[in-house]
């Protein structure tokens, strides 16, 4: 039987990394501080499928802000209802994707200090439909 969701490539969609002279400048991301936000696309035929996954890291000590978006493309089997379809998405496709976000995040935050943010690994089993963990 073929898979659920077959992924076949990711993009970095958005990086907006800033490094600020006063920590108020970081007051309006808290919000949304280590938040994962994601976003589910179905094609027409619901045959390909988009998932973003973006979200915001602060580092106080160091005063700066990134915020990354990562977008993953995927073939989707038909045969599968609309709703399983956005649960894989939510909780393999994330898992599949998650991976170069740290590694996007890593690399961003270690280019102009040797101190580089690392994002915890996350279980994406309790992750719902398409709400923000």
């Amino acid at each position: 039987m073929k898979p659920v969701i077959e992924f076949r490539n990711y993009k970095i969609t958005k990086i907006n990394y800033r490094s600020v002279d006063n920590i108020s400048e970081l007051d309006p991301f808290k919000e949304n501080d280590r938040k994962i936000s994601l976003s589910v696309g179905l094609t027409e035929e619901k045959d390909n499928a988009r998932l973003i996954v973006a979200t915001t890291i602060i580092d106080e000590e160091n005063i700066r802000v990134a915020e990354i978006e990562v977008t993953g493309y995927f073939d989707i089997n038909p045969e599968v209802s609309e709703e399983d379809i956005e649960g894989y998405l939510v909780q393999n496709g994330t898992a599949i994707l998650f991976p170069y976000m740290r590694a996007t995040v890593s690399f961003i935050t270690s280019l102009d200090n040797e101190k580089a943010v690392i994002l915890p690994t996350i279980n994406t089993t309790n992750f719902n439909d398409g709400g923000e963990e």
